[in-house]
């Protein structure tokens, strides 16, 4: 099949394909010829409007066209995914919505009704084609997100059809090599997410790849130290990182060799007993305890420390009335981390501890060859963070929007540059029963 690249209206670029793009012609006695025309393709997220289907006609003696019948039948639901579907003329034929041009046919939210679902388009004024000429259309889709669903796994796509001469209302009839398809893949976001907390008995965090390739994880930490004063951040230096024997926090290492593979889960436990005993199967790593299960790395006193298969102190635990949880990685060698995804739940305590991310300005040198420190570049301030639902009985916390929107995605301290601070939590998470292993 032909592929394309672009952009259509500010979304991100990708790539996608059309599969009548060679083949799907034909002719009717110099009628109308139906073709679909390489894809211009973008990747979709939430709030992105994309080109999935390029129809071209050309007419020999002339034509009119009163509408088309659509089917929706990609790998994604289409009636959670899909919002509005517009049909707009490609005046220039370039594949790209063009400032100007117009809408000639509006199918309002949800346009699929459910999924694999076909939909009727209908112009409101029939289009004329004027003989040995030719119309472009460009099929577009507003891509949105409901409930507890996620966008995509990798390898996911939306994917639109017209199957047959038949689906395409017009005078004369049409003729084509059928189906004309066209095909978008969807994005989620380019670094691990915390997807499930758990704050009650037992405790638990859940890590997602949302990426298309396997994550290397022997270098990805987990912690909710975040004291004033002290905390993850100053890993690089050697000193202060490490939570005190009282303060009833953790920071952990998964164990070399340890990879995510795209679109799965893993499940942290606190407690490997506790959490078999409730949902009878083993977490993929835990903190303390367990047989079989894969042990997290804890920090020894040294320093530069020296990571092993030892627990948190007995105090450690998620704090039921709120606090952060924090993914990060770092090099070894670099003066500082970068976070890979941040929550906060609740409310923070009215001590030092627990506290909300803020790690503006702080310096740090690392044992880098240098001895120059490097500050942490500017984050939202912790009273204009916002807070997930805090877990209560019987529920944990939970994310519903994995594309992280509303999150400031440049300037920041993440690992692409996001800044992990400005997450708006309170709708990007929700509170609901427990699904661990299950983003």
């Amino acid at each position: 099949a032909a592929t394309g690249t672009g952009t259509t209206g500010g979304a991100a670029t990708g790539t996608g394909t059309t599969g009548g793009a060679a083949t799907g012609t034909g002719t009717t006695g110099g009628g109308l010829r139906v073709s679909s025309q390489p894809l211009v393709a973008t990747g979709a997220a939430p709030g992105d409007r994309v080109v999935v289907l390029v129809l071209r006609f050309d007419a020999g003696g002339g034509a009119i066209l009163s509408g088309f019948t659509v089917k929706a039948a990609g790998r994604v639901s289409e009636q959670r995914t899909l919002g509005e579907l517009r049909v707009i003329g490609d005046d220039n034929a370039n594949g790209v919505v063009d400032p100007g041009e117009q809408a000639l046919a509006t199918v309002a939210a949800p346009a699929f009704p459910r999924n694999d679902a076909s939909v009727r388009v209908a112009f409101p004024t029939p289009v004329g084609i004027a003989p040995g000429a030719s119309l472009q259309l460009l099929v577009e889709v507003e891509v949105v997100a409901s409930g507890r669903f996620v966008l995509s796994l990798p390898g996911k796509d939306i994917r639109l059809q017209v199957l047959a001469p038949g689906d395409i209302l017009a005078t004369p009839a049409p003729t084509g090599n059928f189906p004309l398809e066209g095909a978008v893949p969807v994005a989620l976001t380019d670094h691990l997410l915390i997807t499930e907390v758990s704050a009650a008995n037992p405790e638990y965090v859940e890590v997602f790849n949302p990426t298309a390739q396997t994550v290397d994880l022997s270098k990805v930490y987990i912690t909710d130290y975040t004291a004033s004063g002290r905390g993850y951040h100053l890993l690089p230096s050697g000193t202060d990182f490490r939570p005190t024997f009282f303060s009833g926090d953790f920071l952990m290492r998964f164990p070399p060799g340890a990879t995510l593979a795209p679109g799965q889960t893993v499940v942290v436990a606190l407690r490997a007993d506790d959490f078999e005993t409730t949902y009878g199967f083993r977490a993929d790593y835990a903190m303390n305890g367990g047989q079989g299960n894969e042990r997290m790395h804890g920090p020894d006193s040294s320093n530069p420390p020296r990571w092993r298969a030892r627990g948190p102190s007995a105090f450690a635990n998620l704090r039921g009335r709120g606090e952060a949880v924090v993914l990060f990685t770092w090099d070894g060698q670099s003066d500082r981390v970068q976070d890979l995804d941040y929550v906060f739940y609740g409310s923070p305590a009215s001590s030092a501890r627990n506290a909300r991310i803020d790690k503006t300005g702080d310096s740090v040198d690392g044992p880098d060859a240098d001895s120059l420190p490097t500050s942490y570049l500017p984050e939202t301030p912790g009273g204009q963070q916002k807070s997930a639902p805090r877990p209560r009985s019987g529920d944990t916390t939970q994310r519903i929007v994995f594309t992280e929107q509303g999150e400031a995605k440049s300037g920041g301290n993440g690992l692409t540059g996001h800044d992990e601070t400005s997450e708006p939590w309170d709708t990007t998470f929700v509170r609901d029963a427990p699904t661990p292993g299950q983003p």
